[in-house]
């Protein structure tokens, strides 16, 4: 094993967001922390490397009524990957929420990977760090 983990990349929203009550939306993720190879651009990531690579994603957000379900999920060429997302339902009314998804994906030189959010109410990204997307390329695998 050896090599470096790169392309690698993270980033977090620039600017609140609003999200549509029982839609699957892409969240747009302004600023980016890290993008050691250029491959973060227009909310997506595209390594234009083969290989597997470490997905994170961490949304957070305000005010979840009771029961209602909220997911985060990735998506790869346009199409969400059922296995690589999370599902939250609220225990108590106007409880915060946060969705974390975490997964090894394969990823080749065309593929592009994306973040979508589902909450059953409408609800608003705040403009914090604590909106997250990153990947890193997994070496010796």
């Amino acid at each position: 094993m050896g090599g470096d983990n790169t392309p690698a990349f993270s980033a977090v929203i620039a600017a609140d967001q609003s999200i549509s009550a029982a839609t699957w939306t892409k969240v747009v993720f302004g600023t980016e922390d890290l993008d050691s190879d250029g491959k973060f651009a227009s909310n997506a990531f595209t390594p234009t490397v083969a290989g597997w690579y470490w997905c994170h994603t961490s949304q957070y957000y305000e005010l979840s009524d009771a029961g209602e379900a909220n997911r985060v999920k990735f998506y790869k060429n346009g199409s969400g990957l059922a296995m690589h997302g999370t599902v939250m339902r609220s225990a108590d009314t106007d409880q915060d929420m946060i969705l974390e998804a975490n997964a090894l994906i394969y990823l080749d030189g065309d593929d592009y990977l994306e973040v979508f959010i589902n909450s059953a109410d409408g609800v608003t990204l705040a403009s914090t760090n604590s909106h997250v997307f990153s990947a890193f390329r997994m070496t010796g695998v």
